[in-house]
Order: structure tokens, then sequence, then C-alpha cells
């Protein structure tokens, strides 16, 4: 598909660490990059934060957009840069500064679907 002069490029921020909690997030350095033209977090996400909710689907919880505050899994979407340009809207996101709090509740990291189904037999 060809690409017009005004058209932009959006990356994901990404969550760095699993099992936490989300404190702060500034995209202050990231905004102050030429060519940057936003940055979107869950607040910024008008009605419910959702692609699927529990209402319509009978599932245990809604499925985030961003996440608000609570890191559910590795690479988890906190956030997303605008840009003007593709280079631009690849650095932009590690430019963004997010501060973390290890959550005490379940400290196992599975990093294999076989393991989150051995432990979810395992809680059954």
């Amino acid at each position: 598909m060809p690409h017009m002069r005004e058209d932009l490029w959006a990356t994901f921020v990404i969550a760095k660490q699993t099992n936490c909690r989300i404190t702060h997030i500034d995209p202050t350095a990231a905004l102050k990059i030429p060519g940057v033209v936003a940055f979107y977090k869950a607040s910024h996400i008008p009605g419910t934060n959702s692609f699927v909710t529990t209402k319509h689907l009978h599932i245990v919880e809604d499925e985030e957009i961003f996440a608000s505050s609570q890191i559910r899994y590795h690479a988890q979407p906190i956030g997303m840069i605008v840009a003007e340009s593709f280079e631009t809207a690849q650095l932009a996101p590690k430019k963004v500064r997010v501060t973390y709090e290890r959550s005490t509740s379940n400290n196992r990291i599975y990093t294999s679907v076989q393991q989150v189904i051995d432990a979810n037999d395992e809680e059954n």
C-alpha cells in the first residue's frame, strides 16, 4: 500500500516487567523527539478500555487495550506512540519512562503455555 505524506505511524509502548503494577508513566522525553505527535495510554481511551467485555462473552475479566495498572504478561501494551515516520515511531517508545511496583500476590513467571496449563491444573 503506498504511503501518503500525511501518514502517521504508531508503535506500542510495552511493559518491560511482569507480575507488577504500573505506578507512573512519563512520556516527556519521547514527546520531545521531533516528529512525535502523541502518546496515548489507558486513561485516554473513552469508554471501556477493553477489546472485549465480560458482560458480552461470559469471560472472567476484561481484556484491556492498554494496561491501566496491573501488568499481566510480558510485553503487554501500556500505551502507544504516534509519530510522523516509521523510524521515529520505533525509537520513541524506548524513551517513555515507566515505574513499576512488584506484586506480592503470585511471583511465579511462566515461560511456556504448558507451564500455564500445569499451574492451572494444580490450582483446580
